[in-house]
């Protein structure tokens, strides 16, 4: 149901946005969507209330998709479905490209760290921290980028 929704989505965004050349992204987006709910799923199933044995799988499940999902970010096109969708992103090609190209490294970057990390402890909240942060920062390098390179410049 998701994917039909998402796919939906695509087909009747404005033409403007509308991501020809982002398909196949997308599609690996939801299959690391897809990898991450698995490993939920299985850590609820077979955690039996263990707290520790769910965050294990967790953390795995999220490591693995941020992996898979950040190395396809950097190359999609503007959208208001995927990413980083702040005003400032969306308004500008290069603000976009910019953004979402840090967003795909700090995601691969954060998973390797996460995964690497798991061999030695799975806490929630440092899974919790690196996902949220793989985000939050590119989005105030969207503003950042904005404020610097764009603002600036005269209307032509």
């Amino acid at each position: 149901m998701v994917l039909i929704l998402t796919h939906a989505l695509i087909r009747y965004s404005p033409e403007k946005f509308s991501m020809p050349n982002s398909k196949r992204a997308i599609d690996i987006v939801m299959c690391g969507v897809g990898l991450m709910l698995v490993f939920l799923h299985y850590g609820l199933l077979g955690s039996r209330g263990d707290f520790d044995y769910f965050v294990r799988y967790f953390s795995w499940g999220m490591a693995l998709s941020l992996i898979v999902i950040g190395n396809v970010f950097g190359k999609t096109e503007r959208n208001f479905l995927l990413g980083v969708r702040t005003h400032w992103a969306i308004a500008s090609a290069a603000n976009w490209k910019a953004t979402h190209r840090l967003l795909g490294k700090l995601m691969v970057g954060f998973g390797l760290v996460l995964l690497v990390s798991n061999f030695l402890f799975s806490r929630l909240e440092f899974t919790v921290f690196l996902c949220v942060s793989s985000f939050l920062i590119p989005a105030v390098y969207s503003l950042v980028y904005y404020l610097r390179f764009e603002q600036s410049r005269p209307e032509a």
